[in-house]
């Protein structure tokens, strides 16, 4: 009986001196299709749930077309666990071609040129597009665009100009522009009137001298021609007056270069006087390091558009801006990431669980930021086009994209423009379109 009891006793604490097996590290990931080529991606977003923790998540580079392998490491019980997740970048957008017109008519037997129907060839990712002659393209080319023409000139009809644009990863748009070619123009062949010559034994007539004194002529006036646009590097007053920005603004703000890859630009500043414009302000600029073109996250490019003016800022005091003014302390951001493209302050609004590298920290950046302007280029927020696209004060020799100017011009501009003033970035020739 005692042995019984001893078995009992012993195999009742063997049972209880055995441990529970530890609950298995799980995670589980969402089903992403593909992420955008160019876009800004937090891997966050591929966990459905784990019963750990995640400390660092991988990160993904979209600039890279494929498939990417993604190693996410998950901490339970002081135990890690590595899991892998395949995901593809993929660029599912088209270049853009834009065109002046869709048909034009024009003159039997005259000239044109395929390339001035073109207002822009760009790309939302890879920004301007370069013009390549169709007999140099080859199969293997890529961000390029090009056109073919039928156009007989000498031949009244209907043709075809047919444009295609290739991106960097071989995505391809193509457009159409119908020329029409018109009717000659024949001159109607008229009939030389004969002339009868009658002889005159008579001795012929002697004019008098007041019958050959020929009528003294006037004298040419001398008209002024309008100057023309092209002839100059910077914006004439007659050429605002021709944009359609024009009837619905009193002051217009333009920034311009000659050349789209120029770091280089004007910055002029005109007033509607009465039926005039007037050039109040002309004063260089330094652009983006890549020169001017389509915004992004991912380049230098100052944006081409046409825009409006928001706010006023700066790290020094109020100059006495028309627009409101905000002054620049250590709690403003202009954040890149959970809040993209907008003005941050941390002690109204919870900006711990944005990333630092993607916002900027406006007080770290004295000269450029003692006084600058924002504008609405990106007013929907949408991330990985670009933000904190400014008019501030110069300082280097480029930027990253704003526009720079002499500090003491951009305290006059603060104090003359205010958001009902227009914005006009563009190359030279290009203004008039806006």
């Amino acid at each position: 009986m005692k042995k019984g009891l001893i078995m009992i006793l012993m195999v009742g604490l063997l049972m209880g001196c055995q441990t529970s097996k530890p609950e298995e590290t799980t995670l589980t990931f969402k089903k992403i299709e593909n992420v955008e080529y160019g876009s800004l991606f937090d891997t966050k977003e591929c966990v459905n749930e784990t019963n750990g923790h995640i400390e660092e998540y991988p990160q993904l580079d979209t600039s890279i077309i494929g498939i990417h392998k993604l190693t996410f490491v998950v901490e339970k019980d002081q135990q890690k666990k590595s899991f892998e997740y395949e995901i593809e970048v993929k660029d599912t957008q088209m270049p853009i071609i834009e065109l002046k017109k869709e048909k034009d008519e024009i003159e039997y037997n005259s000239k044109y040129d395929a390339l001035n129907y073109i207002n822009a060839v760009k790309d939302l990712v890879d920004g301007d597009i370069q013009y390549k002659k169709e007999s140099e393209v080859k199969s293997d080319d890529y961000l390029y665009y090009t056109y073919h023409s039928d156009v007989n000139m000498k031949k009244a009809g209907t043709y075809t100009i047919h444009y295609t644009a290739v991106d960097k990863n071989k995505n391809k748009t193509e457009k159409d522009l119908k020329i029409s070619v018109k009717e000659e123009k024949k001159e109607p062949i008229q009939k030389a009137k004969s002339q009868e010559t009658t002889i005159s034994k008579e001795k012929p007539d002697v004019p008098t001298q007041q019958e050959t004194k020929k009528p003294e002529s006037k004298p040419e006036v001398e008209t002024s021609k309008e100057p023309q646009q092209s002839d100059y590097s910077y914006i004439l007053p007659s050429t605002i007056a021709k944009t359609r920005s024009a009837k619905n603004a009193n002051k217009i703000v333009t920034v311009t270069s000659t050349s789209s890859r120029s770091r280089k630009g004007i910055v002029q500043y005109f007033v509607k006087n009465g039926n005039q414009w007037i050039e109040k302000l002309k004063v260089n600029c330094q652009l983006g390091k890549a020169g001017m073109g389509q915004g992004s996250e991912y380049s230098t490019r100052t944006p081409v558009g046409t825009y409006h003016f928001t706010h006023a800022y700066g790290i020094k005091n109020n100059p006495g801006s028309k627009m409101s003014y905000t002054q620049i302390n250590e709690h403003h951001y202009w954040c890149g990431d959970q809040y993209y493209n907008q003005f941050v302050d941390d002690t109204v609004t919870d900006h711990s669980a944005c990333s630092i590298n993607n916002d900027e920290h406006l007080i770290d950046y004295p000269g450029s930021y003692n006084y600058f302007a924002s504008f609405n280029y990106n007013s929907g927020n949408v991330s990985g086009v670009g933000s904190a696209y400014f008019l501030h004060c110069s300082k280097g020799s480029y930027t990253m994209g704003c526009i720079g100017i002499p500090e003491a011009k951009m305290v006059y501009l603060l104090q003359n423009i205010d958001t009902s003033t227009i914005l006009i970035v563009d190359q030279v020739n290009n203004v008039v379109n806006h």
